[in-house]
């Protein structure tokens, strides 16, 4: 099995194909925005900066950051 873009191939999948197939009627992503170094500051970055890591567990916990990103 493989991803394709396009819809003739029966053997394609992916949520773009379930979407064309009519499984879906919408589809949103889980997470907006990269978390690598360098990148835009976001949500999702800054809790991989400042949540996301053991060392930082004893530390400063961004709780409005962690509500407004699970809602």
């Amino acid at each position: 099995k493989h991803y394709a873009e396009t819809t003739e191939n029966n053997f394609a999948f992916g949520i773009k194909k379930m979407l064309t197939d009519g499984y879906y009627t919408a589809a949103y992503p889980l997470h907006e925005g990269h978390w690598k170094t360098g990148s835009a500051d976001n949500a999702r970055k800054i809790l991989f900066d400042y949540w996301a890591n053991w060392k930082n567990c004893l530390k400063f916990q961004p709780l409005d950051h962690i509500r407004l990103y699970y809602g």
